[in-house]
């Protein structure tokens, strides 16, 4: 007979709803930090680098050269626009190459959390090493691929698609100085997201989520440090995360070897004996998750590039060097990411609780876990909404949006947003999808919301923009009107698939078991 640990006990007989907050509040932690990082160092770039912007000579020659609004000099205040726009695009590419570490982060916890529900340490103990390798290895394919779509010398395709190709260079080489830094770290991102993750489904989520407190302010305390004694731009910032990456993994690896209990405690011969069928379920398990964020990233690149080209903005460009939308996504757009990764980590956590059901043939958790999960979640989201229909114009001027432009786009935020509760229902049937291994349909209800769905209303809002063209900014607001119906419509055809799903498989989900040992639930 098995016996089980505390923390199994916990996750067999507990109240659903601790367990589901217990699981999910260290996840949350893990996912808001991790898409803190390109966030808090935009406020140290805003707060620092602007200085050191304005005293880097080949930018003020620059300026003189090809602007010609206040007589080529470059102010504080368009210098300050300058790193706000660099450091959005940056945190998109950043985003991009996150969404590589979280297909091997969250396939390797799904994989142990299902050997975890099982009660088997063995197997549980390979995966773990196994997904370190695997990891290691992606992440540097990961970092090869992100290179070649931001190289200078190769064009720049993310970074030029963003501008409208007549952005300013001080932009281009800003943003620059932000990646090269971080592609060649990619595998200390994607280990770290990785121990931080598997900690969270080992039960261990108080630490994973002391760390990446831990992790945010090392962060902010060596970018400050870099920025200013180094006297650098960009790169500074973009440093002292990497610092604070490596001291994460190391307090991990820590915690997992100090826990007598833990079934994390890889052997040397894991990390090199490398399982098929490990290999075949991490990258399985992972994908309707990447494809999930690789769409969100992608979209939102390709919704950057849209924002580029709608009307009334060639003026702005040719004087200034930046433009009013351009201002605008890059204010609005790191707090739907931030509000997103909260969605996400309760979904991440209710997927380990899933996961684990499923292997330990608790079959009938497995539908009030995902119930609890879109309460949660759509609860999140119905508070995000609120937020950005009464602190809108707050939220922007955080990131150096003009005042004086505020009332005159923040009706654009809640109409893009007008939909989003909605989209719990598309991070419900992935999390239930992917916790119970049925890949094939995790991976369509993840990618009708932003593979499918979303583009296509890009495009829709981008032509009728044009199509209403007076000449000003004004017709762009049926493109913020278009593109809000998204998780409307995705929630719609979601919600069906999910509906007859459960309505097939109701008496092993929603039939409470008759054994003595099973505890009820509430």
């Amino acid at each position: 007979m098995k016996i089980l640990s505390q923390n199994e006990l916990k996750l067999r007989y507990e109240n659903l709803w601790k367990a589901v907050f217990i699981y999910s509040l260290p996840t949350i932690f893990v996912m808001t930090i991790s898409a803190s990082y390109p966030l808090i160092d935009k406020l140290i770039s805003l707060s620092f680098v602007t200085q050191n912007v304005l005293d880097y000579q080949p930018y003020l020659e620059w300026y003189k050269n090809n602007i010609s609004v206040n007589n080529g000099i470059l102010s504080p205040q368009i210098a300050k626009e300058f790193v706000n726009i660099a450091t959005q695009i940056s945190s998109q590419i950043y985003n991009l190459l996150f969404s590589f570490a979280v297909l091997t982060a969250l396939g390797s916890s799904i994989s142990f959390s299902y050997r975890y529900g099982q009660v088997n340490r063995e197997e549980a103990k390979i995966i773990s090493g196994n997904s370190v390798t695997i990891t290691f290895l992606f992440s540097l394919f990961a970092g090869l691929f992100v290179f070649t779509l931001v190289f200078p010398k190769w064009d720049n395709i993310i970074i030029f698609i963003q501008l409208s190709k007549k952005g300013a260079w001080i932009i281009q080489d800003l943003t620059w100085r932000y990646i090269w830094p971080m592609l060649i770290a990619s595998p200390l991102m994607f280990i770290n997201f990785l121990l931080l993750t598997l900690l969270g489904a080992d039960g261990k989520g108080k630490w994973a989520a002391l760390i990446t407190v831990l992790s945010i302010v090392t962060n902010a305390v060596f970018a400050i440090i870099f920025v200013k004694a180094g006297n650098l731009l960009l790169e500074g910032a973009i440093l002292g995360t990497i610092v604070s990456w490596g001291i994460s993994i190391t307090i991990s690896m820590i915690i997992i070897y100090k826990s007598q209990d833990s079934y994390l405690r890889f052997r040397w011969h894991d990390l090199y004996t490398l399982k098929k069928n490990n290999l075949k379920k991490i990258f399985q398990l992972g994908l309707p998750s990447f494809l999930n964020n690789l769409a969100i990233v992608s979209v939102a690149i390709l919704s950057a590039t849209m924002i580029a080209y709608l009307p009334g903005q060639v003026e702005q460009r040719n004087q200034y060097g930046s433009s009013i939308l351009q201002l605008y996504n890059s204010a609005i757009s790191p707090w739907i990411m931030l509000f997103t990764s909260v969605a996400l980590g309760i979904s991440q956590g209710s997927k380990s609780l899933i996961s684990y059901s499923y292997g330990a043939k608790q079959y009938h958790k497995i539908y009030q876990i995902t119930w609890r999960s879109f309460i949660l979640v759509t609860g999140w989201l119905v508070i995000v909404f609120f937020v950005c229909l009464l602190f809108a114009p707050s939220l922007m001027r955080v990131f150096a949006f003009p005042p004086e432009s505020v009332n005159e786009v923040r009706w654009w935020v809640i109409l893009m947003t007008m939909s989003f509760p909605l989209a719990g229902i598309s991070f419900t049937a992935t999390t239930l999808f992917q916790g119970i291994n049925k890949t094939r349909l995790a991976t369509i209800v993840s990618s009708l919301r932003a593979i499918i769905v979303l583009p296509i209303l890009v495009i829709i809002g981008y032509i009728i923009a044009h199509a209403f063209d007076d000449g000003t900014t004004y017709s762009n607001w049926y493109y913020f009107l278009v593109i809000g119906l998204n998780d409307l419509i995705s929630g719609l055809i979601v919600g069906i698939i999910l509906a007859v799903f459960l309505s097939k498989r109701k008496n092993s989900f929603l039939k409470k078991p008759t054994e003595k040992t099973e505890q009820p639930l509430i």
